[in-house]
Protein backbone atom coordinates (compact mmCIF):
# COMPACT_ATOMS: atom_id res chain seq x y z
CA UNK A 1 0.00 0.00 0.00
CA UNK A 2 1.10 3.55 -0.71
CA UNK A 3 0.48 6.41 1.72
CA UNK A 4 -1.64 9.35 0.55
CA UNK A 5 -2.45 12.70 2.18
CA UNK A 6 -5.76 14.51 1.68
CA UNK A 7 -5.45 18.30 1.35
CA UNK A 8 -8.60 19.81 2.86
CA UNK A 9 -11.15 18.60 5.37
CA UNK A 10 -14.47 19.92 4.04
CA UNK A 11 -17.54 17.78 3.36
CA UNK A 12 -16.12 17.15 -0.10
CA UNK A 13 -12.87 15.88 1.43
CA UNK A 14 -14.97 13.31 3.29
CA UNK A 15 -16.37 12.22 -0.07
CA UNK A 16 -12.80 11.85 -1.37
CA UNK A 17 -12.01 9.64 1.63
CA UNK A 18 -14.99 7.44 0.74
CA UNK A 19 -13.70 7.23 -2.83
CA UNK A 20 -10.35 5.98 -1.57
CA UNK A 21 -12.15 3.37 0.55
CA UNK A 22 -14.13 2.20 -2.51
CA UNK A 23 -10.90 1.82 -4.49
CA UNK A 24 -9.31 -0.15 -1.64
CA UNK A 25 -12.26 -2.56 -1.53
CA UNK A 26 -11.36 -3.73 -5.03
CA UNK A 27 -7.58 -3.40 -4.76
CA UNK A 28 -5.77 -2.43 -1.58
CA UNK A 29 -3.78 0.55 -2.94
CA UNK A 30 -3.93 3.43 -0.49
CA UNK A 31 -3.29 4.12 3.17
CA UNK A 32 -4.55 7.54 4.25
CA UNK A 33 -1.75 9.08 6.31
CA UNK A 34 -3.83 12.07 7.33
CA UNK A 35 -4.99 15.48 6.12
CA UNK A 36 -3.59 18.97 5.79
CA UNK A 37 -5.75 22.04 6.32
CA UNK A 38 -4.98 25.62 7.34
CA UNK A 39 -8.24 26.01 9.27
CA UNK A 40 -8.55 22.80 11.35
CA UNK A 41 -7.03 22.56 14.82
CA UNK A 42 -8.45 19.26 16.13
CA UNK A 43 -6.01 16.37 16.00
CA UNK A 44 -8.53 13.77 14.81
CA UNK A 45 -11.30 14.40 12.31
CA UNK A 46 -13.87 12.43 10.33
CA UNK A 47 -13.21 8.67 10.23
CA UNK A 48 -10.22 8.87 12.59
CA UNK A 49 -8.14 10.78 10.03
CA UNK A 50 -5.31 12.66 11.71
CA UNK A 51 -4.69 16.34 11.08
CA UNK A 52 -1.03 16.50 10.16
CA UNK A 53 -0.86 20.27 10.17
CA UNK A 54 -1.21 23.20 7.81
CA UNK A 55 -0.43 22.98 4.08
CA UNK A 56 3.05 24.44 4.60
CA UNK A 57 3.97 21.24 6.47
CA UNK A 58 4.52 19.74 3.01
CA UNK A 59 7.97 21.34 3.16
CA UNK A 60 8.88 18.38 5.37
CA UNK A 61 7.82 15.80 2.77
CA UNK A 62 9.70 14.45 -0.23
CA UNK A 63 8.78 14.31 -3.93
CA UNK A 64 7.43 10.75 -3.67
CA UNK A 65 4.62 11.88 -1.36
CA UNK A 66 1.16 11.22 -2.83
CA UNK A 67 -1.45 13.97 -2.45
CA UNK A 68 -5.11 14.36 -3.34
CA UNK A 69 -6.85 17.75 -3.24
CA UNK A 70 -10.18 17.42 -1.42
CA UNK A 71 -11.44 20.90 -2.35
CA UNK A 72 -14.49 21.12 -4.61
CA UNK A 73 -14.54 24.84 -5.48
CA UNK A 74 -12.65 25.28 -8.77
CA UNK A 75 -10.90 28.51 -7.90
CA UNK A 76 -9.89 27.38 -4.42
CA UNK A 77 -8.65 24.05 -5.77
CA UNK A 78 -6.51 25.76 -8.40
CA UNK A 79 -5.14 28.23 -5.86
CA UNK A 80 -4.17 25.41 -3.46
CA UNK A 81 -2.49 23.36 -6.20
CA UNK A 82 -0.49 26.38 -7.39
CA UNK A 83 0.61 26.97 -3.82
CA UNK A 84 1.65 23.32 -3.38
CA UNK A 85 3.61 23.44 -6.65
CA UNK A 86 5.65 26.32 -5.21
CA UNK A 87 6.45 24.26 -2.11
CA UNK A 88 7.84 21.31 -4.05
CA UNK A 89 7.24 18.40 -6.41
CA UNK A 90 4.69 15.80 -5.28
CA UNK A 91 2.75 12.93 -6.83
CA UNK A 92 -0.93 13.50 -7.66
CA UNK A 93 -2.50 10.17 -8.66
CA UNK A 94 -5.84 9.93 -10.43
CA UNK A 95 -8.49 8.44 -8.13
CA UNK A 96 -11.17 6.64 -10.12
CA UNK A 97 -14.09 4.72 -8.62
CA UNK A 98 -14.19 1.01 -9.56
CA UNK A 99 -17.63 1.43 -11.18
CA UNK A 100 -16.43 4.05 -13.66
CA UNK A 101 -16.26 2.89 -17.29
CA UNK A 102 -13.35 4.36 -19.28
CA UNK A 103 -12.45 3.52 -22.87
CA UNK A 104 -8.84 2.51 -23.55
CA UNK A 105 -8.31 5.53 -25.84
CA UNK A 106 -9.10 8.07 -23.11
CA UNK A 107 -6.19 10.32 -22.07
CA UNK A 108 -6.12 11.33 -18.41
CA UNK A 109 -3.63 13.72 -16.80
CA UNK A 110 -2.95 13.83 -13.05
CA UNK A 111 -4.83 14.61 -9.86
CA UNK A 112 -8.28 13.93 -11.32
CA UNK A 113 -11.19 12.58 -9.24
CA UNK A 114 -13.80 10.48 -11.03
CA UNK A 115 -16.72 9.17 -9.00
CA UNK A 116 -19.03 6.16 -9.30
CA UNK A 117 -20.87 4.99 -12.42
CA UNK A 118 -19.62 7.75 -14.68
CA UNK A 119 -18.63 6.89 -18.26
CA UNK A 120 -15.79 8.36 -20.33
CA UNK A 121 -15.92 7.23 -23.94
CA UNK A 122 -13.80 7.19 -27.09
CA UNK A 123 -10.70 9.33 -27.28
CA UNK A 124 -11.81 11.92 -24.72
CA UNK A 125 -9.13 13.90 -22.86
CA UNK A 126 -9.27 14.78 -19.16
CA UNK A 127 -6.49 17.24 -18.27
CA UNK A 128 -5.38 17.79 -14.64
CA UNK A 129 -7.15 18.19 -11.29
CA UNK A 130 -10.65 17.93 -12.74
CA UNK A 131 -13.59 16.50 -10.79
CA UNK A 132 -16.15 14.30 -12.53
CA UNK A 133 -18.98 13.48 -10.15
CA UNK A 134 -21.40 10.54 -10.07
CA UNK A 135 -23.36 9.42 -13.14
CA UNK A 136 -21.66 11.75 -15.63
CA UNK A 137 -21.16 10.84 -19.27
CA UNK A 138 -18.21 12.22 -21.24
CA UNK A 139 -18.55 11.35 -24.93
CA UNK A 140 -15.83 10.77 -27.52
CA UNK A 141 -13.53 13.52 -28.82
CA UNK A 142 -14.23 15.80 -25.87
CA UNK A 143 -11.79 17.79 -23.75
CA UNK A 144 -12.30 18.47 -20.05
CA UNK A 145 -9.91 21.23 -19.02
CA UNK A 146 -7.80 21.39 -15.88
CA UNK A 147 -9.65 22.23 -12.64
CA UNK A 148 -13.04 21.74 -14.31
CA UNK A 149 -15.96 20.42 -12.27
CA UNK A 150 -18.63 18.23 -13.87
CA UNK A 151 -21.37 17.78 -11.26
CA UNK A 152 -23.74 14.82 -10.90
CA UNK A 153 -25.47 13.69 -14.08
CA UNK A 154 -23.60 16.06 -16.39
CA UNK A 155 -23.33 15.07 -20.06
CA UNK A 156 -20.58 16.38 -22.33
CA UNK A 157 -21.46 15.75 -25.98
CA UNK A 158 -18.92 14.72 -28.66
CA UNK A 159 -16.38 17.22 -30.05
CA UNK A 160 -16.94 19.81 -27.33
CA UNK A 161 -14.62 21.33 -24.73
CA UNK A 162 -15.15 22.27 -21.10
CA UNK A 163 -12.72 25.10 -20.40
CA UNK A 164 -10.23 25.50 -17.56
CA UNK A 165 -11.92 25.81 -14.15
CA UNK A 166 -15.39 25.71 -15.73
CA UNK A 167 -18.31 24.26 -13.77
CA UNK A 168 -21.06 22.13 -15.28
CA UNK A 169 -23.98 22.15 -12.83
CA UNK A 170 -25.98 19.01 -11.95
CA UNK A 171 -27.80 17.41 -14.88
CA UNK A 172 -26.51 19.90 -17.46
CA UNK A 173 -26.18 18.81 -21.09
CA UNK A 174 -23.20 20.41 -22.86
CA UNK A 175 -23.78 20.42 -26.62
CA UNK A 176 -21.29 23.17 -27.54
CA UNK A 177 -17.98 24.18 -25.97
CA UNK A 178 -17.92 25.90 -22.56
CA UNK A 179 -15.50 28.78 -22.02
CA UNK A 180 -13.04 28.96 -19.13
CA UNK A 181 -14.00 30.04 -15.61
CA UNK A 182 -17.75 30.04 -15.92
CA UNK A 183 -20.71 27.99 -14.68
CA UNK A 184 -23.25 26.49 -17.09
CA UNK A 185 -26.64 24.91 -16.47
CA UNK A 186 -29.63 23.55 -18.38
CA UNK A 187 -30.34 21.48 -21.49
CA UNK A 188 -28.66 22.67 -23.60
CA UNK A 189 -26.07 24.29 -21.33
CA UNK A 190 -26.21 28.06 -20.89
CA UNK A 191 -23.83 30.31 -18.99
CA UNK A 192 -25.14 31.27 -15.55
CA UNK A 193 -22.00 32.80 -14.05
CA UNK A 194 -18.80 34.36 -15.43
CA UNK A 195 -15.50 35.23 -13.77
CA UNK A 196 -16.47 33.39 -10.56
CA UNK A 197 -13.72 32.73 -8.01
CA UNK A 198 -15.39 32.21 -4.66
CA UNK A 199 -18.24 30.19 -3.17
CA UNK A 200 -19.78 33.27 -1.49
CA UNK A 201 -21.45 36.25 -3.19
CA UNK A 202 -22.11 39.86 -2.19
CA UNK A 203 -25.03 41.62 -3.91
CA UNK A 204 -24.54 45.40 -3.69
CA UNK A 205 -28.00 46.97 -3.40
CA UNK A 206 -30.73 45.59 -1.15
CA UNK A 207 -33.76 47.17 -2.82
CA UNK A 208 -35.96 45.93 -5.69
CA UNK A 209 -33.38 45.17 -8.38
CA UNK A 210 -31.02 43.76 -5.77
CA UNK A 211 -33.69 41.34 -4.58
CA UNK A 212 -34.20 40.15 -8.16
CA UNK A 213 -30.45 39.62 -8.57
CA UNK A 214 -30.34 37.77 -5.24
CA UNK A 215 -33.02 35.37 -6.51
CA UNK A 216 -31.16 34.96 -9.81
CA UNK A 217 -27.99 34.06 -7.89
CA UNK A 218 -29.89 31.41 -5.95
CA UNK A 219 -31.26 29.95 -9.19
CA UNK A 220 -27.76 29.51 -10.59
CA UNK A 221 -26.83 27.31 -7.60
CA UNK A 222 -23.28 28.64 -7.85
CA UNK A 223 -22.93 29.96 -4.29
CA UNK A 224 -23.07 28.50 -0.80
CA UNK A 225 -23.84 31.86 0.81
CA UNK A 226 -25.25 35.13 -0.59
CA UNK A 227 -25.44 38.44 1.29
CA UNK A 228 -26.50 42.04 0.60
CA UNK A 229 -24.43 45.19 0.93
CA UNK A 230 -26.05 48.63 0.96
CA UNK A 231 -24.93 52.19 1.70
CA UNK A 232 -28.38 53.17 3.03
CA UNK A 233 -27.94 53.52 6.83
CA UNK A 234 -31.53 52.37 7.46
CA UNK A 235 -30.76 49.01 5.82
CA UNK A 236 -27.45 48.27 7.54
CA UNK A 237 -29.19 46.60 10.49
CA UNK A 238 -31.43 44.52 8.22
CA UNK A 239 -31.05 40.76 8.23
CA UNK A 240 -28.84 39.68 5.33
CA UNK A 241 -27.12 43.09 4.92
CA UNK A 242 -23.49 42.65 6.02
CA UNK A 243 -22.41 46.25 5.61
CA UNK A 244 -21.89 49.11 3.19
CA UNK A 245 -20.31 48.81 -0.27
CA UNK A 246 -16.81 49.31 1.21
CA UNK A 247 -17.15 45.87 2.85
CA UNK A 248 -16.51 44.20 -0.53
CA UNK A 249 -13.09 45.85 -0.80
CA UNK A 250 -12.06 44.81 2.71
CA UNK A 251 -13.14 41.20 2.03
CA UNK A 252 -12.12 40.87 -1.61
CA UNK A 253 -10.31 37.57 -0.95
CA UNK A 254 -13.54 35.94 0.28
CA UNK A 255 -16.40 36.95 -2.04
CA UNK A 256 -17.51 37.33 -5.60
CA UNK A 257 -19.43 40.60 -6.01
CA UNK A 258 -22.15 41.95 -8.29
CA UNK A 259 -23.47 45.53 -8.26
CA UNK A 260 -27.27 45.40 -8.38
CA UNK A 261 -28.18 49.10 -8.46
CA UNK A 262 -30.57 50.43 -11.09
CA UNK A 263 -29.01 53.89 -11.39
CA UNK A 264 -26.37 53.61 -14.14
CA UNK A 265 -24.02 56.30 -12.86
CA UNK A 266 -23.96 54.88 -9.33
CA UNK A 267 -23.50 51.37 -10.70
CA UNK A 268 -20.62 52.63 -12.86
CA UNK A 269 -18.95 54.45 -9.95
CA UNK A 270 -19.08 51.46 -7.58
CA UNK A 271 -18.12 48.78 -10.10
CA UNK A 272 -15.23 50.84 -11.53
CA UNK A 273 -13.85 51.40 -8.03
CA UNK A 274 -14.16 47.68 -7.28
CA UNK A 275 -12.26 46.78 -10.43
CA UNK A 276 -9.47 49.22 -9.55
CA UNK A 277 -9.20 47.70 -6.07
CA UNK A 278 -9.10 44.08 -7.24
CA UNK A 279 -12.59 43.01 -6.20
CA UNK A 280 -13.85 40.05 -8.25
CA UNK A 281 -16.94 41.44 -10.01
CA UNK A 282 -18.97 38.69 -11.69
CA UNK A 283 -21.66 38.41 -14.35
CA UNK A 284 -24.91 36.57 -13.60
CA UNK A 285 -26.97 34.91 -16.36
CA UNK A 286 -30.28 33.23 -15.59
CA UNK A 287 -30.45 29.52 -16.42
CA UNK A 288 -33.79 30.44 -18.03
CA UNK A 289 -32.24 32.90 -20.50
CA UNK A 290 -31.18 31.91 -24.02
CA UNK A 291 -27.72 33.23 -24.90
CA UNK A 292 -25.93 32.51 -28.18
CA UNK A 293 -22.67 30.65 -27.73
CA UNK A 294 -20.67 33.40 -29.45
CA UNK A 295 -22.29 36.30 -27.60
CA UNK A 296 -19.78 38.33 -25.56
CA UNK A 297 -20.91 39.54 -22.14
CA UNK A 298 -18.53 41.64 -20.10
CA UNK A 299 -17.96 41.83 -16.35
CA UNK A 300 -20.73 42.83 -13.95
CA UNK A 301 -23.71 42.19 -16.24
CA UNK A 302 -27.08 40.71 -15.27
CA UNK A 303 -29.17 38.71 -17.76
CA UNK A 304 -32.61 37.89 -16.37
CA UNK A 305 -35.00 34.99 -17.04
CA UNK A 306 -36.75 34.81 -20.40
CA UNK A 307 -34.22 37.00 -22.18
CA UNK A 308 -32.86 36.05 -25.59
CA UNK A 309 -29.44 37.23 -26.81
CA UNK A 310 -28.69 36.30 -30.41
CA UNK A 311 -25.37 35.59 -32.21
CA UNK A 312 -22.48 38.07 -32.59
CA UNK A 313 -23.87 40.38 -29.94
CA UNK A 314 -21.52 42.13 -27.51
CA UNK A 315 -22.62 43.57 -24.18
CA UNK A 316 -20.45 45.95 -22.16
CA UNK A 317 -19.64 46.15 -18.46
CA UNK A 318 -22.33 46.42 -15.81
CA UNK A 319 -25.26 46.20 -18.22
CA UNK A 320 -28.72 44.90 -17.23
CA UNK A 321 -30.65 42.76 -19.71
CA UNK A 322 -33.92 42.50 -17.84
CA UNK A 323 -36.74 39.95 -17.81
CA UNK A 324 -38.15 38.78 -21.17
CA UNK A 325 -36.13 41.13 -23.36
CA UNK A 326 -34.86 40.21 -26.81
CA UNK A 327 -31.52 41.34 -28.20
CA UNK A 328 -31.17 40.29 -31.82
CA UNK A 329 -28.10 39.50 -33.89
CA UNK A 330 -24.98 41.72 -34.07
CA UNK A 331 -26.06 44.20 -31.41
CA UNK A 332 -23.38 46.37 -29.79
CA UNK A 333 -24.53 47.38 -26.31
CA UNK A 334 -22.31 49.68 -24.25
CA UNK A 335 -21.38 49.86 -20.58
CA UNK A 336 -23.95 50.30 -17.79
CA UNK A 337 -26.94 50.16 -20.12
CA UNK A 338 -30.34 49.00 -18.86
CA UNK A 339 -32.58 47.19 -21.33
CA UNK A 340 -35.77 47.07 -19.25
CA UNK A 341 -38.47 44.42 -18.92
CA UNK A 342 -39.98 43.32 -22.23
CA UNK A 343 -37.94 45.65 -24.43
CA UNK A 344 -36.88 44.47 -27.90
CA UNK A 345 -33.76 45.39 -29.86
CA UNK A 346 -33.78 44.35 -33.53
CA UNK A 347 -30.70 43.32 -35.51
CA UNK A 348 -27.51 45.37 -35.70
CA UNK A 349 -28.55 47.92 -33.07
CA UNK A 350 -25.98 50.04 -31.22
CA UNK A 351 -26.71 51.37 -27.73
CA UNK A 352 -24.34 53.86 -26.05
CA UNK A 353 -23.07 53.84 -22.48
CA UNK A 354 -25.43 54.66 -19.59
CA UNK A 355 -28.54 54.55 -21.79
CA UNK A 356 -31.89 53.28 -20.50
CA UNK A 357 -34.25 51.45 -22.87
CA UNK A 358 -37.61 51.47 -21.06
CA UNK A 359 -40.06 48.63 -20.47
CA UNK A 360 -41.70 47.40 -23.65
CA UNK A 361 -39.73 49.78 -25.89
CA UNK A 362 -38.71 48.71 -29.40
CA UNK A 363 -35.57 49.76 -31.29
CA UNK A 364 -35.71 48.99 -35.01
CA UNK A 365 -32.88 47.33 -36.90
CA UNK A 366 -29.68 49.22 -37.85
CA UNK A 367 -30.43 52.03 -35.37
CA UNK A 368 -27.86 53.81 -33.20
CA UNK A 369 -28.84 55.23 -29.80
CA UNK A 370 -26.12 57.42 -28.25
CA UNK A 371 -24.91 57.65 -24.66
CA UNK A 372 -26.95 58.94 -21.68
CA UNK A 373 -30.31 58.68 -23.43
CA UNK A 374 -33.62 57.52 -21.94
CA UNK A 375 -36.00 55.68 -24.26
CA UNK A 376 -39.38 55.80 -22.55
CA UNK A 377 -41.58 52.79 -21.84
CA UNK A 378 -43.37 51.58 -24.96
CA UNK A 379 -41.53 53.94 -27.30
CA UNK A 380 -40.68 52.79 -30.83
CA UNK A 381 -37.33 54.03 -32.15
CA UNK A 382 -37.10 54.08 -35.96
CA UNK A 383 -34.28 56.60 -36.47
CA UNK A 384 -30.93 57.31 -34.83
CA UNK A 385 -31.01 59.14 -31.47
CA UNK A 386 -27.97 61.36 -31.02
CA UNK A 387 -28.98 64.12 -28.58
CA UNK A 388 -29.06 63.49 -24.82
CA UNK A 389 -32.62 63.50 -23.54
CA UNK A 390 -35.78 61.42 -23.00
CA UNK A 391 -37.63 60.02 -26.01
CA UNK A 392 -41.24 58.84 -25.90
CA UNK A 393 -44.06 57.85 -28.23
CA UNK A 394 -44.59 56.04 -31.54
CA UNK A 395 -42.40 56.92 -33.32
CA UNK A 396 -40.10 58.10 -30.52
CA UNK A 397 -39.62 61.87 -30.23
CA UNK A 398 -37.58 63.91 -27.78
CA UNK A 399 -39.54 65.37 -24.90
CA UNK A 400 -39.52 69.14 -24.65
CA UNK A 401 -38.25 70.53 -21.37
Amino acid sequence: MEKIIIVGISEFAKKVRQLIEQINQKENLWEIEGCLDDNVTTEIVYGEIRVLGKIDKLKEYGPKTCLVCGVENNYEREKIIRRIEKIGKFKFPNLIAPEVKISKEVKIGKGNLIFGESQILGNATIENFAIIDNDCKIYQETLVGSFALIRCGGKIYPKTEVGIAAEVIDGTVVTSSVQTRCSVAGNPARIVKLYGKYSKLLVVGANGHGKAVMELARQTRSYDNIFFLDDNPSLLETSGVLGCSEYAIKHKEEYDVIVAIGNAKIRDKIQTEYEKRGVNVVTMVSPFACVATDAKIDRGCVVMAGSVIQPETSIGRGTIINTCTSVDHENKIGDFVHVAVGAHLAGNVKIGNNTWVGAGAVVSNNIEVSEDIVVGAGAVVIKNLNEIGTYIGVPARKMKV
